[in-house]
């Protein structure tokens, strides 16, 4: 018994001894891991000292100016750019769109560069930018990090920003944010810096654009340079044909002999997640849930309110305060029938579109490969209306509309009255054909003189009507001022409807309004109506 009582007394004493050395090895890592962090911030702390050091005794060319290292002015002049791009980034979204826009700025013939913020030693400088680059345009793109805080690398940027009362007067900039709508300050870096920027007095030259990472940010983002270019573009006074080189580009292909297990059809994101589910279930591999009970809520009136119970048997999932439902919709077959009778194709060939600029962030513009059918019926878009945000991002915008009877076929009535009552739309004009007595009545009002073409006040059609709403107006000199303004200030002209005459006579209205308020010939007033056209600012939907 003693022999076996010495054993056991041994074996805990090795056990003993293990345990102590791992206790000492876990407290050796944890210092190690302080005394690291503390070194590094020491050296920040160093690096904040020295430079103010460095600054007095390097770059002779700019006295007032920092290192080469930390300048973003130095760099500029020094590289020979125009743009800068400041990101701040948390887990390098960011830091790749601004990539993008650098790559997309040079292929405009506009240099530019990125700049980590955290690298900047005096922001100061901002202030400086457009005195001392000449045509310079300063990009911000900010990610919003946690509950509305700045990214670690743009806190001292955040932190400048608040305090300074630096003028910024002479600096260009544009602001695109990025952000997840999930999150209760959403955006709030973005739009902080937007704001921030204004009061200080810089000049923003296009509006702030929001990505949401909860939604689609590369597609947020795709659409928000797509309408930044044309505006830095015309600031800089390129030429529009370079405009081509930023576009969205895709190499496609036709897949003749591919199995039918390689295609989506229709799923969000995982190949064959429609017939194999799996989980865990999220927005990009959704559980696919059938609708069991659908109830009206409302008893009465045109207003709709529906209940709906879904069955998410054998999900394993579990409701959660917060939790929300997505809605997969599926377009009209007819209309996708149509759209392939009209583009000739067959709508059950299999092809892929692949993104040919290497640091997107998504290789095709939605699942591929996919048949023009499954493209067409889950994919695109085929029927929306223009989403609110789209009209937002335009500046003053002048709507004329011309239908018969207000209250048939006044199409989206509702919505462009709420963009006119938001100021979305600075001006709403509509008319109605088969109201005769009203519509003359304006005529009177107005005091229009009945001298529009084709105009005959007893016998309206909707046509007619809606030249006199616009031609009328704009004849009398009630609205052709204001148009002129808007295309001389890099607007754009859309025209929908009949060619045989309303279309002319537009045209021609345009050309008077050119040559009065522009002062031109009739000449030099028709070559700027075919460089409005040339460059995409002079649009046609028309038909006879």
């Amino acid at each position: 018994m003693a022999s076996s009582h010495d054993g056991e007394s041994s074996y805990f004493s090795y056990l003993d001894v293990f345990l102590l050395g791992v206790f000492i090895l876990v407290l050796f890592l944890i210092v190690r891991k302080f005394r690291r962090r503390a070194r590094g911030d020491d050296e920040r702390v160093k690096k904040l000292q020295i430079n103010p050091v460095i600054k007095q005794i390097s770059s002779p060319v700019y006295s007032s100016s920092l290192s080469t290292s930390g300048s973003f002015i130095d760099k500029m002049k020094t590289r020979k750019k125009r743009v800068l791009i400041l990101y701040g980034s948390q887990t390098g979204t960011g830091e790749e769109f601004s990539n993008r826009l650098a790559k997309d700025s040079s292929r405009l013939g506009l240099p530019a560069m990125t700049f980590d913020p955290e690298d900047c030693t005096d922001w100061d400088d901002l202030t400086r930018v457009g005195q001392e680059v000449e045509g310079s345009l300063v990009i911000f793109v900010m990610a919003t990090y946690g509950e509305g805080d700045p990214t670690d690398n743009a806190q001292e940027f955040f932190d400048w920003l608040k305090e300074t009362t630096d003028n910024l007067q002479g600096l260009k900039y544009t602001v695109f944010g990025l952000g997840n709508k999930t999150y209760e300050h959403y955006n709030e870096m973005g739009r902080y810096v937007d704001q921030r920027l204004e009061e200080l007095g810089g000049e923003r030259i296009y509006v702030r654009g929001e990505g949401d990472d909860d939604g689609n940010i590369e597609e947020d983002f795709i659409t928000w340079k797509e309408g930044l270019w044309p505006e830095v573009m015309q600031y800089f006074k390129i030429d529009s044909s370079q405009a081509t080189a930023v576009g969205r580009e895709y190499e496609f292909s036709l897949h003749t002999e591919i199995s039918t297990d390689e295609v989506f059809t229709g799923e969000p994101n995982r190949l064959g997640s429609y017939k194999n589910q799996k989980v865990p279930y999220n927005s990009k591999n959704p559980f696919l849930a059938p609708v069991t009970v659908i109830r009206e809520l409302h008893k009465g009136g045109d207003r709709s309110c529906m209940h709906i119970e879904l069955d998410i048997t054998g999900s394993k999932l579990s409701y959660v305060a917060g939790d929300h439902v997505a809605i997969f919709p599926m377009n009209d077959p007819q209309q996708v029938e149509r759209i392939g009778e009209l583009l000739g194709i067959d709508l059950d060939s299999v092809f892929s579109l692949t993104n040919v600029d290497p640091e997107a962030t998504k290789p095709h513009p939605f699942p591929c490969p996919t048949s023009y059918r499954t493209a067409l019926s889950h994919y695109v878009d085929i029927a929306a209306p223009p989403r609110t945000h789209e009209y937002k991002k335009l500046g003053a915008t002048l709507l004329f509309f011309g239908c018969r009877n207000c209250a048939h076929d006044y199409l989206y009535q509702e919505e462009l009255e709420e963009y006119e009552s938001k100021g979305i739309l600075s001006g709403l004009y509509v008319a109605f054909s088969r109201e005769q007595v009203n519509s003359y009545d304006s005529i009177i009002k107005l005091n229009v003189p009945l001298n529009v073409p084709h105009w005959n006040p007893t016998i309206m059609s909707s046509l007619d009507l809606f030249r006199f709403n616009f031609v009328g107006l704009c004849q009398v000199g009630v609205k052709g001022k204001e148009v002129w303004e808007l295309i001389e200030g890099q607007g754009f002209f859309y025209v929908c409807g009949d060619a045989r005459n309303m279309a002319r006579d537009v045209q021609n209205t345009l050309l008077s309004i050119i040559k009065e308020h522009g002062g031109k010939t009739e000449t030099e007033a028709t070559e700027y109506i075919k460089k409005l056209q040339k460059r995409g600012r002079y649009l046609q939907d028309v038909w006879s």
